[in-house]
């Protein structure tokens, strides 16, 4: 299934589409591929030095097929993607209804496991509308969450999660190597975008995240 999402910004033209299995259709999986080999090093630990898409365990392994086995494993999930100028901009990959123990909060999720944008689309919005995008398709989903992780070096990408409103609800320490901590974040779907802490937390869900990031921040600093 493709579905079509139009968003448009000021100075650029975005069509995000919504494919559920990506390996179906020949241009978005020869794209998405690309994309992948093309960012393969700036990833902690390196793609092709994973064993799946969901590994826990960051060993590295090698892959003289490159990021291939994460290629393959990739175009069977569902992604969002975005195309500007029938170039593929950058994608999200999305596992829909997950619950996962790292998370802390206790309820399913919309789980972003891989977000990407191609270096010639960089600095233009396209992560920030693959997320606003996705905030509108996960309640369908009976989520109400979205959630991800991502590195403490991974800057720019926390950066954005906290722009949009993303709460840090777990710590995984030298969980990536030493001194790489993999990091949780968490946000219910209807919270606004655009602001860098909730203006109310009106909704159960949000009531049920705060309380959970609070009693995370306990737990981390507890002797």
């Amino acid at each position: 299934m493709i579905r079509t999402v139009f968003n448009m910004s000021t100075t650029f033209a975005t069509s995000i589409h919504f494919v559920e299995h990506p390996t179906f259709d020949a241009r978005v999986a020869a794209s998405i591929r690309q994309l992948l080999v093309e960012v393969d090093n700036e990833f902690v630990p390196p793609l092709s030095c994973r064993s799946s898409t969901t590994t826990k365990d960051f060993v590295a392994v090698s892959d003289s097929d490159g990021p291939g086995e994460y290629v393959r494993q990739t175009l069977s999930q569902p992604c969002l993607v975005a195309f500007r100028d029938d170039a593929l901009a950058g994608f999200m990959r999305l596992h829909l209804r997950h619950h996962n123990s790292d998370l802390n909060i206790g309820d399913l999720c919309t789980f972003v496991r891989t977000v990407v944008t191609s270096h010639r689309y960089r600095r233009q919005g396209v992560a920030t509308q693959l997320y606003e995008t996705l905030f509108k398709l996960a309640p369908e989903c009976a989520s109400p969450f979205v959630a991800t992780r991502t590195w403490n070096e991974n800057t720019s990408h926390i950066a954005l999660l906290e722009k949009l409103g993303f709460q840090q609800v777990n710590r995984l320490q030298d969980d990536r190597g030493c001194g790489i901590d993999s990091l949780y974040f968490a946000r219910p779907c209807a919270l606004p975008a655009g602001h860098s802490t909730p203006r109310s937390l009106e909704t159960e869900a949000a009531k049920r995240l705060a309380e959970d990031c609070k009693l995370g921040r306990r737990l981390q600093a507890a002797p």
